[in-house]
């Protein structure tokens, strides 16, 4: 930059002291002579070509005219090297600046972009360029005039927005699309089939209609559960645009799902030769009838209605399996569905307990039932165990301890009891966060039966639930990607959060653990749809229990429509690294949020704002060769709309300077008792130099002698200095700047340090012609290097 304000003031000192008659033009601008057309709505390209035909070198200002023709109109916004302006009526616009030396020229073009509001008809403008003025004349001017015919806006395809792709609706689906400037209409066309024809119209089309809105209500008769293929294109006049894409929808019927009220056992014991019962209540809204199944250890059974003739499922309806068991505690858990995706099962998860299956014969030992072993509880528990046929009574132990006698007794007793039954309250004060181990025998009379296998358990404080805050339960019109939030509780590590579709959880869609009290996804969820959320403490491998609530997300259908992405186009390549986004106005948006990422997903971006105009342009340079995509979407005081569709683009490609390989200018074997120096040619562009001193040639990195880094200005009053052992040594050199490395010097060097009682000093200096010096001291040799290198 100094050179350039150096000779700038230089030819202003010359320019002030020579009179307004001697300065003469130099610089001729050229353009085409035909009208540069666009469509409103479009981009276009004007070529302009300087030439400098004075005797001296520009330094010239380009700078653009308004004649102010069809000054009432807003005016296209014209570009160059990335930056945008405006013209203003009879006002020069400087917007760049270049050198050209004599006799040199340079043709550029001026990128420019019509809005959708800018009034048919032409467009003057001129194109000058000067490099200084000195009192009423221009040094180094020229001028070219050009003219910019807009013309009607050309119709681009409408993009759908309702039904999504993929989604099942329920009744009379409401088509929604996105408006396209200076259409007049839309066409729309439904089919069971997505084949179409030479122009993409449908081949066997079972609805079809127009509108002058974005949105229609289809009133032909649709079938259901099958997909239903639609799409839309716009028209004005005899104009017609692309076709859209092809969505696709299912017309369903709405579904609750069912319930199980309730599923039991009887009996809860008895032996090989009980049948037992397995009972299930079923109950749903829409009257569907269930298909229920229990299993029984893991294998699956069907269940059957108790009344077949009982076809009203709004209240209740008993579903029931009957078998025999081998002997041994079982369990069992039941899950039913309604036929339409609906599902129910019970518990919501794990297994319930029961019955136990005794051999029939004398006293058998009794199977623990609660607490379960291994169980971390909250308080002092009641203990319960399987029946044992023909028992009077039962006995039970609990010890600190697992040891037992010769007859299985504790060794150690804390606490015991009898019971007529097959539980027991316990009284006793047990010491909490040890292990508590118990067990359980049977008698009749004087016959005692055999103790029951050892369980454990441990009384401890359990994580309290936390409380959920937002979405509140039953809350509806809940945006479509919401904070979860909860109440903090002490000493937690994290928390799970799970989200689902059904109050059973069987269709998961987020889980996650996180340590803050709060959750986001990354993703939008449906609208109009109810979900069912939960979330529990963790802390040193412990659990709370589940805190759930539900919620229905707001309906889309009131809001305003996404904006239409207009620059940069989709899948455009080459887009400068600070590109001007754009796109459409909507009408009552009081702002509008952009985000560009390299991730279709959006979980992360490169820019993430907020702003009241239809553009945006960064403060800063998008990474080169990147591939980048991006989306809007308008916001007012009703709420944000959906997102826009995304587009992607690909940014431009940087070349970078290649620096040369330096030249090196021996030593070949050159001995001495003194120094020996290493020379190399001065590299154009070089920030320093690295060198690399080897015994070998091969120069493998785990036996370099020597890697050094000398800059160019440093070897102007000092030199580098490293000291060898006696030998044959090899080097070689290379350059480095900010853009990178050069390939390493070509050919084999190397030179010897002769056997002396002192070791030598190596020289490293880069010089600007190949110049060998042979110290005959051991002292360092000060060599004064011209330097000059080239301004980038």
């Amino acid at each position: 930059m100094w050179k350039r304000t150096s000779i700038f003031m230089f030819l202003l000192l010359i320019l002030t002291a020579v009179p307004d008659t001697a300065a003469s033009p130099a610089l001729d601008v050229r353009m085409s002579e035909n009208v540069v057309a666009v469509a409103a709505g479009s981009p276009g390209t004007v070529q302009v070509t300087y030439e400098n035909v004075g005797d001296s070198p520009l330094h010239i200002y380009l700078v653009i005219i308004d004649d102010g023709s069809n000054a009432q109109s807003p005016r296209p916004v014209l570009v160059y090297d990335g930056q945008p302006f405006t013209t203003a009526v009879n006002t020069g616009i400087i917007f760049g600046e270049m050198d050209l030396p004599v006799g040199e020229f340079e043709t550029m073009d001026i990128t420019f972009r019509v809005s959708d509001t800018v009034t048919q008809g032409d467009y003057a403008f001129r194109m000058a360029g000067y490099q200084e003025k000195v009192g009423d004349t221009y040094i180094g001017y020229g001028e070219e005039s050009f003219v910019v015919n807009v013309g009607s806006p050309t119709l681009s395809a409408p993009a759908l927005i309702s039904p999504q792709n993929e989604a099942q609706v329920t009744g009379t689906p409401v088509l929604q699309w996105s408006g396209v400037p200076g259409a007049e209409g839309y066409a729309y066309e439904l089919s069971m089939s997505p084949d179409v024809d030479e122009n993409g119209h449908f081949l066997a089309g079972v609805c079809s209609g127009s509108t002058t809105s974005v949105s229609i209500g289809v009133t032909c008769t649709l079938q259901k559960n099958t997909w239903i293929y639609w799409h839309v294109w716009a028209y004005a006049g005899e104009k017609t645009s692309p076709v859209s894409a092809v969505f696709r929808f299912m017309i369903t019927d709405a579904n609750t799902a069912p319930v199980i009220l309730s599923a039991t056992v009887t009996p809860q014991t008895g032996d090989s030769d009980t049948v037992f019962t397995f009972t299930v209540k079923y109950q749903d809204q829409d009257n569907d009838s269930g298909i229920v199944h229990v299993y029984i250890d893991g294998i699956e059974f069907d269940m059957v209605p108790r009344d077949p003739t009982d076809t009203v499922y709004t209240d209740d309806c008993t579903y029931q399996h009957e078998t025999v068991l081998p002997e041994g505690v079982h369990n069992y858990f039941v899950v039913c569905e309604d036929g339409r995706g609906g599902t129910s099962r019970y518990p919501e998860s794990g297994t319930v307990s029961g019955p136990v299956v005794s051999n029939g014969a004398a006293l058998t030992p009794p199977i623990l039932v609660n607490p379960q072993n291994d169980a971390s509880i909250d308080a002092v528990p009641v203990l319960t165990w399987s029946v044992v046929s023909d028992a009077e009574g039962y006995a039970w132990e609990m010890s600190l301890g697992s040891d037992v006698d010769q007859n299985g007794r504790f060794l150690s007793i804390v606490c015991s009891g009898t019971s007529t039954t097959p539980s027991a309250a316990v009284s006793c004060d047990l010491q909490k966060n040890t292990w508590i181990y118990w067990h359980v025998w049977a008698y009749a009379g004087e016959e005692i039966g055999p103790i029951s296998s050892v369980s454990r358990f441990e009384i401890v404080e359990l994580l309290p639930t936390p409380v959920l805050n937002s979405p509140a339960i039953n809350a509806v019109d809940v945006e479509l990607r919401p904070t979860f939030s909860w109440s903090a509780v002490e000493k937690a590590s994290s928390y799970t959060v799970q989200l689902a579709t059904d109050f059973s959880f069987l269709r998961i869609i987020i889980d996650e653990t996180v340590s803050a009290t709060s959750y986001v996804p990354s993703f939008d969820l449906q609208p109009s749809t109810t979900y069912y959320w939960r979330v529990r403490t963790r802390s040193d491998g412990q659990t709370s229990e589940w805190a759930s609530g539900y919620f229905t997300t707001r309906s889309v259908s009131g809001l305003m429509q996404p904006p239409i992405l207009s620059y940069p186009s989709n899948n455009t390549k080459d887009v400068e690294l600070r590109p001007i986004f754009s796109w459409s106005v909507m009408e009552g948006a009081g702002a509008y949020v952009i985000q560009v990422s390299t991730s279709s997903s959006f979980s992360h971006f490169a820019i993430n704002e907020k702003v009241t105009a239809s553009s945006y342009m960064t403060s800063f340079d998008l990474e080169p060769e990147t591939q980048y995509f991006w989306r809007v979407r308008a916001e007012n005081e009703e709420g944000p709309s959906d997102w826009s569709p995304y587009w992607s683009f690909e940014t431009t490609v940087v070349e970078k300077n290649v620096l040369e390989p330096p030249i090196v200018a021996t030593p070949d074997g050159e001995e001495g008792e003194g120094g020996i120096r290493l020379s190399w040619n001065a590299v154009d562009d070089a920030d320093l130099y690295e060198i690399q001193v080897n015994k070998t040639k091969a120069f493998p990195e785990s036996s370099l002698e020597k890697m050094s880094s000398v800059t160019t200005m440093e070897v102007t009053t000092t030199s580098a200095e490293v000291k060898l052992a006696a030998g044959i040594y090899y080097w070689r050199v290379r350059a480095r700047n900010e853009d990178g490395s050069s390939d390493w010097s070509k050919g084999d060097h190397w030179f010897v340090i002769a056997e002396m009682n002192t070791l030598k000093n190596v020289v490293f200096d880069p010089l600007v012609q190949g110049m060998v010096v042979i110290s005959a001291a051991l002292s360092i040799i000060y060599v004064l290097v011209p330097f000059f290198r080239k301004k980038k």
